[in-house]
């Protein structure tokens, strides 16, 4: 399992070093062009924002399985999907009830529900603080990535692979979207407190 984990983060660093390389050519030439201009702290930006979705990447969707390998998986359907809300606290409370309302706390169920949430809470952020998103766009474009991951995970890359290869959940899209939120609003609440100009509804 540590090995999986490794080689996600290790295909996680190689997408995101390829994709900076990409984009920095990409504004380098049209900015000799003098096709556009920018700042240079999108230079200190735009390698953090990569990195960061590299890592919603690699949490998501890496490693990706051999293909070969693969298709024996789908006749076992280890990853139907889970279109119901509460199921982690339902499995909660099921498996560790006996134990105290620590353990239930404390279970890998609503670890990952918290984990989520985590994952998603910077992405909120960058989109206050550099978007200067409304709260209805930032709703909608976190649910909207939400939902696009909980795709390719269903459709297996939009058929790259012959079934789902990990498990779309609606509590993913429950708690990515949250997550996001929080993100926002703090950068809101920050605004207020310093009596900066919030970002208009």
């Amino acid at each position: 399992m540590l090995a999986v984990h490794f080689l996600a983060i290790e295909q996680a660093f190689c997408l995101w070093g390829v994709s900076y390389a990409i984009i920095s050519i990409i504004l380098l030439t049209l900015w000799s062009m003098k096709k556009i201009t920018f700042s240079l702290r999108w230079f200190l930006y735009t390698p953090i924002i990569l990195l960061y979705l590299c890592g919603v990447i690699a949490v998501t969707m890496l490693p990706l399985p051999n293909p070969e390998e693969y298709t024996h998986i789908c006749f076992e359907n280890p990853y139907y999907p889970r279109f119901i809300l509460g199921w982690s606290l339902q499995f909660a409370i099921r498996d560790f009830s006996s134990m105290g309302i620590g353990a239930i706390l404390t279970s890998s169920y609503i670890k990952g529900l918290i984990l989520n949430v985590a994952l998603f809470l910077p992405a909120g952020i960058f989109l206050a603080l550099l978007a200067k998103t409304t709260w209805k766009t930032t709703l909608f474009a976190s649910f909207g990535l939400s939902m696009l991951i909980e795709l390719t995970q269903l459709t297996g890359i939009w058929g790259y692979y012959p079934c789902a290869y990990r498990t779309f959940d609606a509590e993913d899209l429950l708690t990515n979207t949250i997550g996001t939120m929080i993100g926002w609003s703090i950068i809101e609440l920050l605004r207020r407190a310093t009596h900066q100009q919030p970002t208009k509804n």
